[in-house]
């Protein structure tokens, strides 16, 4: 919270004894602080919480939703929030060749509720699809698809309109 590291550094950060509260070294992972009350340090430093701060940002298309190091050569997100003071990151992502609506946030609460899947928040994304897709077609959408980190079943599939000669997709996800 305080814009220093992530949960998994801070660890590393508490098994070194680089972590006080209120002047004492923390010793065990999970400790509870009051971020109002508590002084807390690392490495003699006093750290306070960032700022909430919530970013909803329309990707271009040829932008990785990334943060930190992107593929050689391609542009990510950051170049397009770097006047954002504190860190913030995407809440899920969208492929490179796709544009649409990104959330970024340092508030981990409102990400986790975005992304666990235990709060059944739907993902609705529109496709236009070059041809016009029929009712076969469909089908073996519907029946999804797999992707390097699982597979990817929509909800639902509908058609919304054809226009000129492609066919404008609703997909949802649970």
């Amino acid at each position: 919270m305080c814009g220093i590291t992530s949960r998994r550094k801070a660890d590393d950060f508490i098994k070194k004894g680089r972590i006080k509260i209120n002047g004492f070294v923390v010793k065990e992972f999970g400790y509870r602080v009051d971020t109002e009350k508590d002084t807390i340090e690392i490495s003699g430093r006093v750290v306070r919480p960032e700022k909430k701060r919530y970013l909803v940002l329309n990707k271009p298309r040829l932008y990785l939703t990334s943060i930190g190091e992107g593929e050689e050569g391609k542009k990510t997100i950051e170049e397009l929030i770097k006047d954002i003071p504190e860190r913030i990151y995407p809440v899920g992502r969208l492929d490179y060749d796709t544009e649409g609506l990104l959330i970024l946030t340092n508030d981990g609460e409102l990400a986790n509720g975005i992304l666990h899947p235990s709060y059944e928040l739907p993902k609705v994304y529109l496709a236009l699809v070059k041809g016009t897709v029929r009712a076969r077609t469909l089908e073996r959408i519907i029946t999804g698809t797999q992707l390097e980190d699982g597979p990817a079943i929509p909800d639902n599939v509908s058609i919304l309109k054809y226009e000129d000669k492609n066919t404008l997709l609703e997909i949802k996800f649970p």
